[in-house]
């Protein structure tokens, strides 16, 4: 749950600054500071999923080049 509000953090604060842009899992991983993409691939598939009310997701043509954006 911590790294997960870090990513709900990092997207709100990356929006604020940088309004449309998208972000790949390895970016947001890398914003946060942690080398684990996987975890943070999983986390904004589960948000984008569950909590469309606060995250954004655009299919990219393989999985990890999905991007991500708060809502």
């Amino acid at each position: 749950l911590a790294l997960q509000t870090k990513v709900l953090d990092y997207l709100s604060g990356f929006a604020a600054g940088q309004q449309g842009l998208w972000l790949t899992a390895q970016q947001i991983a890398t914003g946060v500071g942690t080398p684990e993409v996987e975890t943070i691939f999983k986390i904004c598939e589960h948000l984008a999923a569950t909590r469309k009310d606060l995250v954004r997701k655009t299919r990219g043509p393989c999985p990890g080049a999905s991007t991500y954006q708060p809502r």
